[in-house]
This record gives C-alpha cells, sequence and structure tokens, in this order.
C-alpha cells in the first residue's frame, strides 16, 4: 500500500484527461475510507519540440482534514532539455541501490 506523511493510504482513486493522457484528479483515501487529500490538474498546455507532450499550468493540492488548500502555478518551464549520458553510468545508477538493500521501494 502507498504511505503518506500521518498515515497509510487506503487507496488512491484516479480520473484521466485521455486527450492530453494525464491524471485530472487523484483522491487519496485513509484508512476508514474517507477522503483525505486531492490533487486536481487543469490548465493543460502543449510543450516541447514534438507537440506532443502536455503539461498543467495548474496544480490544486486540498487536506480534507486540515480543510487546507495550496495551488501551483507553472508560469515557466523546459521540455526537451535531453539527458547527459553520465546519469545512466553504472556508478550513478548503483546510488539507487540503497532503497532495494535497505527495504524500502
Amino acid at each position: 500500500r502507498p504511505r503518506a506523511k500521518g498515515g497509510a493510504v487506503s487507496k488512491i482513486i484516479a480520473t484521466a484527461n485521455l486527450k492530453y493522457l494525464l491524471f485530472r484528479t487523484l483522491d487519496y483515501y485513509d484508512q476508514k475510507g474517507q477522503r483525505w487529500k486531492r490533487r486536481s490538474s487543469t490548465n493543460f498546455i502543449e510543450t516541447g519540440l514534438s507537440k506532443r507532450a502536455w503539461w498543467p499550468k495548474s496544480v490544486i493540492y486540498v487536506d480534507f482534514k486540515r480543510n487546507h488548500a495550496t495551488e501551483m502555478l507553472v508560469e515557466e518551464f523546459q521540455t526537451d532539455l535531453g539527458v547527459p549520458d553520465s546519469v545512466f553510468s553504472v556508478r550513478s545508477l548503483g546510488k539507487a541501490d540503497w532503497a532495494a538493500s535497505s527495504g524500502r521501494h
């Protein structure tokens, strides 16, 4: 089961925007089956050189237990920058081994 700060999440219900192939909402439920948090994405725009990728300009996080919401507005972003080959070196990829060896996933 996914774990979240403050307690375990019993289930996640996602709704997707099929045009953009992205999650529109993610609802997180606590162990009692009550909706705990929601992440909503809106205002999708095309990105990248290929214009085949989409990105939400607005993401709203709502915590129903604390009656609090935070909105993240994306004003600028970059795509198609490339990933340097060094990221895929044996040494660099080996840094993730601590998670497997410590039992964390």
